[in-house]
C-alpha cells in the first residue's frame, strides 16, 4: 500500500516538474529578444515606408506578401505592395522595439494596434513578410 501512494506522489512532482518547464519555456520564448540584424531591417524598412520609398521597402521584402484581411485575397502582388508604400503602408508602426517572436517559433513579428506585420527569413536574410488585421 506504501508502494501505491510512492507512485502516486511520484508521478504528482513529475507532472508538476513539467509544467514548470513548460511555463518557463513559454516565459522565456515571449520575453526573447530579436535578433540585431532583424531590429536593423525593420528599422530600415520603416524609413522606407515613412519616405514612401517603394524600391528600398520592396527590396526588404518577399513576395507574394502574405495578406490575412477579412474579405481580401490573400496574397499581396509587389505592385500592389507599391500601391500600399505609396499610402504610407496604413497602420504600420515604428516601435521596432516591440517586435514579438510569433508562435511559429521562427517568425516575428509587430503588433500595431491589431495591424500585424510579420518579418522572417528567408534564404538566411530577413525579409518583410506579409500583414495581418486582427482587429476584424
Amino acid at each position: 500500500m506504501l508502494h501505491a501512494k510512492t507512485t502516486g506522489l511520484y508521478a504528482i512532482l513529475l507532472t508538476v516538474s513539467a509544467l514548470i518547464c513548460s511555463a518557463n519555456a513559454l516565459a522565456n520564448k515571449a520575453n526573447q529578444k530579436a535578433p540585431p540584424e532583424l531590429v536593423n531591417l525593420v528599422s530600415e524598412f520603416g524609413k522606407a515606408i515613412k519616405k514612401k520609398d517603394i524600391k528600398a521597402a520592396s527590396a526588404m521584402s518577399r513576395f507574394p506578401l502574405r495578406n490575412a484581411v477579412h474579405m481580401d485575397q490573400p496574397k499581396k502582388s509587389q505592385s500592389e505592395f507599391a500601391s500600399s508604400v505609396k499610402e504610407g503602408l496604413p497602420g504600420y508602426c515604428h516601435r521596432v522595439n516591440e517586435l514579438k517572436l510569433d508562435e511559429n517559433g521562427k517568425d516575428w513579428y509587430l503588433d500595431c494596434d491589431g495591424n500585424i506585420f510579420f518579418f522572417g527569413q528567408v534564404a538566411g536574410k530577413w525579409k518583410y513578410l506579409g500583414y495581418e488585421n486582427i482587429n476584424e
